[in-house]
């Protein structure tokens, strides 16, 4: 006979965290100045777009340890990310696009480049 009983269901000790305070802690603190940074800037119709729900959704699920939201989120939005991120170097060496051109708007002069720059490095 099979048991199909998860161990972490059976066993009445504390369950060790997946992750590390630090890093939930860290991941909180940095999805509190984006939201109140891009809110001021953007507004809130800004946290419509798949990778502002994704990091959000990803941060709560580091403190839920649950890995089902995550797993949603990568499949989600793993292809959409790896199509601006590739717009993005494209347009920052000056290439022509072949993408729609997603991630062109960092390169007008009017606009917070430097802050979307970061969304880059976090991606």
């Amino acid at each position: 006979m099979v048991n199909f009983e998860c161990e972490y269901l059976v066993s009445f000790g504390k369950q060790k965290a997946l992750f590390p305070f630090w890093l939930k802690l860290s991941a909180t603190i940095y999805l509190a100045v984006f939201i109140s940074v891009y809110w001021v800037l953007r507004g809130p119709a800004n946290f419509l777009w798949f990778s502002d729900i994704a990091l959000i959704v990803i941060v709560i699920t580091l403190w839920l340890e649950k890995s089902l939201p995550a797993s949603m989120m990568a499949m989600g939005v793993l292809l959409f990310e790896l199509g601006w991120i590739l717009d993005f170097v494209q347009a920052d060496y000056g290439a022509p696009p072949f993408l729609p051109g997603s991630a062109r708007y960092l390169f007008t002069p009017n606009y917070h480049s430097l802050l979307m720059r970061c969304h880059f490095n976090c991606t």
